[in-house]
């Protein structure tokens, strides 16, 4: 909701907190799974939908960035540091 009424700078701030949120929900819904709270199945419907989400923020995003820029380009920008890249020796 928030990213609909936001200039596209925090547009993406919005969709980027969402990916993290997500990452954490899936990785407390394992320990939940892990610690016998829930069933696989049950582990497997919330992951689904989960993975739903993301597929849509990740559109988002895709869709925010310019197209210009790979996505290891924003991924140093993000990070603040240069990644290596498999072509240097």
């Amino acid at each position: 909701m928030e990213a609909l009424y936001t200039r596209r700078e925090a547009k993406l701030i919005s969709l980027r907190r969402v990916n993290l949120n997500l990452e954490k929900l899936r990785v407390f819904w394992r320990l939940i799974c892990d610690r016998h709270w829930i069933s696989q199945q049950q582990l497997l419907f919330v992951s689904q939908r989960l993975d739903e989400i993301g597929r849509m923020a990740g559109g988002w995003l895709r869709q925010l960035e310019p197209p210009d820029t790979p996505d290891e380009k924003n991924l140093e920008r993000q990070l603040g540091v240069e990644l290596p890249s498999c072509h240097d020796h």
